[in-house]
């Protein structure tokens, strides 16, 4: 059984990206993927330039968008799929 921690942060260039109306993260080698209308209005709507404008925070634990001032939780994202 895979434990995992409490506490989720990615790390790595790759580690997030938005495809289509999608964001794909990737943790622990494994790819997520989440269909932007389910996780955030102002990403479902906004254009390819914006939902591509964004920074991972530097600690990992975060997912800021500068055009929309979005901000999604990477534990949020993943307690959505993974139980511990």
């Amino acid at each position: 059984m895979e434990t995992i921690q409490k506490t989720r942060r990615v790390t790595g260039k790759d580690a997030v990206a938005v495809k289509g109306d999608f964001l794909i993260l990737n943790y622990q080698g494994k790819d997520y993927s989440f269909e932007l209308s389910s996780i955030s209005k102002p990403l479902a709507a906004a254009s390819a330039a914006e939902r591509n404008n964004f920074i991972v925070s530097p600690s990992g634990y975060g997912i800021h968008w500068l055009d929309l001032d979005e901000d999604i939780s990477i534990n949020a994202l993943l307690n959505s799929r993974i139980k511990d």
